[in-house]
């Protein structure tokens, strides 16, 4: 314990020296590197950090293409957002949304590394604004309230829902389609209007949609299940074009639950699957 402490103490009066060594041109990748394990290792050093000025300065050089996908500028933004130092109040003013959008919507088809780590930072964001959302908006509000107070603050982090639904159908990576599956719901959740106008962007899903979501039900995705039959259930209760949108999917779908009740030894997925079988795709064969 008394190692520890010192270590940490250490490391206190190391931090401001490394906020200076960052930003010589020719040690900012090694810097980089250090900052991202000492933060992984230890969260609380956000505050100094932050203190330091280290993540202005970070904000700075990651749009500088020397910079562009690098792993240790997401893994400390990672863990700022997850950070408790970090609430809705400092999401804003630090205009994390669009930071992290940028990164995320870096060129980075080639690196599925970097598209595994991109896509947790923005789960971490999405989930601590549904938090916010759960923990300030229980009671129903008027819409015009909600938009103003919430979610015209956040609408920037829509643009990237069309990329969820792609990652759910690469299953190259599992846990990358895990965590673009609960943005994907998430999303959902947080815009119950699916039309943002200020970005002109419909939050719906469309024909092209369907067999990337398709993949969320094969079975090397089993953790993904419960998930995605509720992603399939919001389409056929919201959208007006569910019918057309998934009837020449529905023996797909069907094939796909009977195989998740087979296999499945989770009996709350297996639940869900009999309910939106028996339920939810019986009234769509009949229409």
């Amino acid at each position: 314990a008394g190692k520890t402490k010192g270590i940490m103490t250490l490391i206190k009066s190391i931090i401001p020296l490394l906020g200076g060594i960052l930003k010589q041109k020719e040690m900012t990748d090694a810097v980089l590197s250090l900052l991202a394990l000492i933060i992984e290792r230890d969260a609380s050093y956000v505050s100094v950090y932050n203190k330091e000025g280290i993540i202005d300065y970070i904000f700075t050089i990651m749009t500088n293409a020397h910079f562009a996908l690098n792993l240790n500028i997401i893994k400390i933004l990672i863990t700022l957002t997850e950070s408790n130092e970090i609430g809705f109040n400092e999401i804003i003013k630090m205009k994390l949304i669009d930071k992290i959008n940028f990164l995320i919507q870096t060129d980075s088809d080639s690196n599925s590394i970097y598209i595994e780590y991109s896509i947790e930072l923005f789960y971490d964001l999405l989930y601590k604004l549904n938090e916010y959302k759960k923990n300030n908006f229980i009671k129903k509000l008027d819409k015009d309230t909600y938009k103003k107070k919430f979610a015209n603050l956040i609408e920037n982090v829509a643009t990237n829902f069309k990329l969820c639904i792609r990652l759910i159908g690469d299953d190259s990576n599992v846990g990358t389609q895990e965590r673009a599956c609960m943005c994907i719901v998430f999303l959902l959740q947080l815009f119950p209007e699916y039309y943002i106008e200020s970005l002109k962007i419909y939050l719906k899903f469309t024909s092209e949609d369907i067999p990337n979501l398709l993949k969320g039900l094969e079975l090397s995705c089993a953790r993904i299940h419960k998930k995605m039959i509720k992603i399939f259930i919001w389409i056929i209760q919201f959208q007006n074009d569910a019918e057309s949108l998934l009837k020449p999917y529905v023996s797909y779908i069907t094939t796909y639950l009977e195989n998740i009740c087979n296999t499945s030894a989770d009996p709350d997925v297996i639940q869900h699957a009999q309910k939106f079988m028996n339920e939810d795709l019986k009234k769509l064969k009949k229409k």
